[in-house]
């Protein structure tokens, strides 16, 4: 999933209707950027792994694995 459309349920939505059991995850931190659910379900949900810290047009932004729990 990357760098999915500030503030809508995009995000949400995708991981909700995604079937597989890894995701990666490459855009803004943990700060608001995408709906605050969509991190909540992942935090809940999935171990997630910091990948790298990416500086892009002054943004706080990374790449993280996120693997669900079962």
């Amino acid at each position: 999933l990357c760098w999915p459309p500030y503030n809508t349920s995009m995000a949400l939505n995708a991981l909700l209707s995604f079937k597989g059991d890894k995701v990666i995850y490459i855009g803004e931190n943990y700060e608001g950027y995408v709906d605050i659910k969509f991190y909540n379900h992942l935090n809940e949900n999935y171990k997630i792994e910091f990948i790298k810290g990416i500086n892009w047009k002054n943004t706080d932004s990374s790449v993280h694995l996120a693997t669900k729990i079962k």
